[in-house]
């Protein structure tokens, strides 16, 4: 740890756990590359319940996401949280999963805001392709389109998904050259409106041949000198940098003497890829960009993207970076693949029946209201295409030309999933509360009197052949007869007055009701005013 902090360096920790028996219950809460997000869902008593086994997102991982979040936001030089590692390796059937994940965790985070930092989070993807997408920059545009999906960028963050895709990079080897290494990784990333870095970085081929890192200066100098490579891309991880969890021949650690159990005996010795490494640092520090914003804005200040897509990018030049609607066939490889998979927060993990939410009692360090000056919650405002992307807990609807989440009562976050009991619980702690609930009763008494007086004046109307269906402009209740079942409660209000449906109060000036020509209850046959 001395060494890492002699070279000042940042940290990113992982919120994705493997099945080693450290991570205890967490050890079976791993993504599963093989397995979508649709796994067996049941319910019992209200209580959302979803079978670990059966899907790529267990609600067990997001409470583990939480507790890596609240532990390492305390740290200032922690610079994000990768909360997944080369899933979508091979193909796509677990990527609705991480984009979830990403989600419940932004959305916890925001709504923590005066307790916690925002942590900015990072996927880390293979530099791979496959068998049907055969280049892998291409596969590359895909993969962040789909994790940008149906998100909008407010203050400068992404709302729900992520701040900065990682590419573990193995291109630049021994004797290569930036023209057959890096290029490429320009001309696939210009105007891409996040971070673009590297998850890991350090080729090498032969134990006999320590690592030059050739690469470095590159990544670390202003763009005039890298031939603007660092006016898209933000430096990388150098790999690796002990020998905890790698094989026993690896060619990779930069300190050896160690033990490959990351409990036991830590690596110590310094082996040359370390002291070229950090000679390499020395020389090629880097660079100073002083950054737009200002006290005032810096919560706010949206950086610029200062390159522009390239034509050789078919793919952003014709979608976009962020493409609207994430059942886009252009997002898709296999025509099972999805990008949509619902919330965990709030479902049901544990052999109790509890969730697994993480409350914070207290602020974690440097907060997001300490950062901004001010903090507002954010409730309700993500995207969305149908009310089931609102959590379960929100309406869709339009605005300015945006389909956006509107919050239910007592629920927040971009998407509404999160469970806020401050913005429901008031009565309890109001000194007339007792009054309160005996007026509510005394309301619900006098209104049960107006249904039964409402049923009364329908089954009069259906004796004489007469049919009334009625809405209210006041948006308070509805009620549909005859011949239906008794839907919800139909008021009229003539001045400050209550009244039922009646024969002489549907046509007057100051009634909020007004005429249909034909409305249909749901579950019941249509019928005429008259």
């Amino acid at each position: 740890m001395n060494d890492m902090a002699e070279l000042g360096v940042y940290v990113m920790v992982s919120a994705s756990p493997d099945n080693d028996a450290y991570y205890g219950k967490y050890r079976y809460s791993t993504i599963t590359k093989k397995l979508s997000c649709s796994g067996k869902v049941s319910s019992g008593d209200g209580a959302k319940t979803v079978d670990q086994t059966e899907t790529c997102y267990p609600a067990l991982l997001l409470e583990y996401g939480k507790k890596i979040i609240q532990n390492f936001a305390q740290y200032d030089n922690t610079l994000g949280v990768v909360v997944a590692n080369e899933i979508m390796q091979a193909d796509l059937t677990a990527a609705s999963c991480v984009k979830a994940y990403v989600a419940d965790l932004k959305n916890w985070m925001t709504v923590n805001g005066k307790k916690i930092r925002i942590l900015p989070l990072a996927y880390a993807a293979a530099d791979s392709s496959n068998d049907e997408v055969s280049n892998a920059d291409d596969y590359h545009v895909m993969k962040v389109q789909g994790l940008l999906c149906g998100d909008k960028m407010t203050n400068g963050m992404m709302s729900e998904s992520i701040d900065i895709y990682l590419i573990n990079e193995y291109r630049w080897c021994p004797d290569s050259t930036f023209a057959e290494a890096y290029q490429r990784y320009i001309d696939m990333a210009q105007g891409i409106p996040i971070v673009v870095a590297f998850g890991e970085y350090g080729c090498k081929t032969s134990s006999a041949t320590p690592r030059d890192w050739g690469m470095v200066p590159y990544m670390y100098q202003e763009p005039s000198k890298t031939k603007e490579f660092t006016a898209v891309w933000s430096g990388g991880l150098a790999y690796s940098y002990g020998e905890a969890k790698l094989a026993k021949d690896s060619l990779f650690p930069m300190f050896t003497g160690g033990s490959t159990d990351f409990l036991s005996t830590p690596s110590s010795k310094a082996t040359t890829d370390y002291t070229n490494l950090k000679a390499m640092f020395a020389k090629y520090s880097g660079y100073t960009d002083d950054a737009e914003w200002t006290d005032s804005t810096k919560c706010s200040w949206k950086p610029t993207v200062e390159t522009k897509t390239q034509s050789t990018n078919k793919l952003a030049t014709k979608y976009g970076w962020i493409v609207s609607s994430c059942s886009a066939s252009n997002l898709k490889i296999a025509s099972t693949d999805s990008w949509t998979c619902s919330s965990r927060e709030g479902v049901v993990c544990t052999d109790d029946g509890d969730t697994c939410d993480v409350a914070l009692s207290k602020a974690v360090g440097t907060t997001q209201e300490d950062i901004c000056g001010t903090y507002e919650v954010t409730s309700g405002g993500g995207t969305c295409e149908t009310t089931s992307d609102c959590g379960g807990n929100g309406q869709c609807k339009e605005s300015n030309g945006t389909m956006s989440c509107s919050c239910l009562s007592c629920y927040t976050g971009t998407d509404c999933s999160v469970k806020d009991i401050s913005t429901c619980a008031t009565l309890s702690s109001s000194d007339t509360a007792p009054q309160k609930i005996f007026v509510g009763i005394g309301v619900f008494l006098g209104v049960m009197a107006v249904v039964f007086i409402a049923l009364g004046v329908a089954a009069a109307k259906k004796k004489a052949g007469k049919y009334l269906i009625a809405s209210c402009c006041s948006g308070i209740v509805m009620f549909c007869f005859p011949d239906v079942l008794v839907l919800s409660l139909f008021l009229i209000f003539r001045n400050g007055q209550i009244g039922a449906a009646g024969e002489g109060w549907r046509q007057h000036p100051n009634d909020c009701c007004f005429p249909v020509e034909r409305l249909i209850c749901e579950g019941a046959r249509s019928a005429v005013l008259r």
